[in-house]
């Protein structure tokens, strides 16, 4: 679950945009269905902390490498739309500050689950949050 409404729509436009590189791209080979299991729990269990499976070259990259090949697989898609900046900019402040459940693990860890559900609650309603954030960084 994401925290907040950027990050959904930052992920929602990239998904959209490697859906339509990927319809138009008729060369790539499909990748094992056991492969893409594990790269989903790969990125459930490390997030952007560890390393993420590259179905190029069929092995684990740091979590950083993986989300800017993403990008740049994407980014035709991205620049038709005109969704190109937006989809890094967003991409760079989950760089930066962590995925909703890197987050949410450190509340945890910090001050335990009822601490937990209260930060999930205030991200959650605060609107003004998406836009607190501002950052440079780049992919």
């Amino acid at each position: 679950m994401q925290l907040d409404t950027e990050t959904t729509v930052t992920l929602a436009l990239l998904i959209r945009a490697l859906a339509d590189v990927a319809m138009n791209d008729r060369v790539s080979d499909p990748v094992i269905a056991n492969l893409l299991n594990i790269a989903h729990w790969q990125a459930a269990r490390f997030g952007l902390t560890g390393a993420l499976f590259d179905p190029e070259t069929l092995t684990t990259t740091p979590a950083a490498e993986a989300v800017r090949k993403a990008f740049d697989h994407a980014r035709p898609a991205l620049l038709r739309t005109g969704d190109a900046d937006r989809v890094h900019q967003g991409l760079c402040r989950l760089l930066k500050w962590g995925t909703g459940s890197e987050e949410q693990r450190r509340e945890v860890a910090i001050k335990g689950t009822g601490g937990l559900l209260e930060f999930a609650s205030h991200r959650l309603t605060d609107i003004s949050h998406d836009e607190s954030r501002h950052y440079a960084a780049t992919l």
